[in-house]
């Protein structure tokens, strides 16, 4: 499988993750210390000006878009992870990932959900998730897939918080 090439937002999420020890409950600060963590090299200062701006810009765009939250605390800015950052974050982890193993030809990994309206976006990016991972639609809230992958969706259902709305499962053909 080809290495798929990871663009600076994506790497930008990985690295944030990475700097945290726990994403879901531990905000990251940010500030000049982080900022040299990112930047490893110095460069010239113009080019490290326009790093830093695209940093910023990019850390602006994805609160914008509901990735992160931002929230300024003592003249510093604290991010978190939002279910739809989770989730894209999930998306970039799994671009290289290939799949555990292949389940038998009578078999198969089954996902179920009934996840309620007042979380529609969260179900669309599930849904966007599943079939990214090779998942294919049976019905509208069915997918299956000859990949065992319960693992990997069991973490993307605790990361989206949709334990209650969604079942995984291997299943065998009669």
């Amino acid at each position: 499988m080809k290495k798929k090439f990871l663009t600076f937002t994506e790497n930008l999420l990985l690295s944030l993750e990475q700097f945290t020890h726990d994403v879901l409950s531990q905000p990251v600060i940010i500030n000049k210390t982080y900022w040299e963590a990112v930047n490893i090299e110095k460069e010239k200062r113009k080019q490290a000006r326009r790093e830093k701006q695209k940093y910023y810009n990019t850390i602006n765009r994805l609160a914008k878009y509901g990735y992160l939250i931002k929230e300024k605390k003592n003249n510093q800015i604290a991010l978190k992870f939002t279910n739809k950052g989770m989730l894209k974050l999930q998306k970039i982890k799994w671009k290289n990932t290939k799949p555990k193993n292949k389940l038998s030809k009578k078999e198969f990994c089954l996902v179920v959900f009934d996840i309620p309206e007042n979380k529609k976006r969260i179900r669309n990016l599930f849904r966007k998730c599943l079939y990214e991972l090779g998942f294919n639609k049976i019905q509208k809230s069915v997918f299956a897939s000859n990949n065992e992958m319960v693992d990997e969706i069991k973490q993307l259902i605790k990361n989206c918080e949709l334990e209650n709305h969604v079942q995984v499962m291997i299943a065998r053909k009669a």
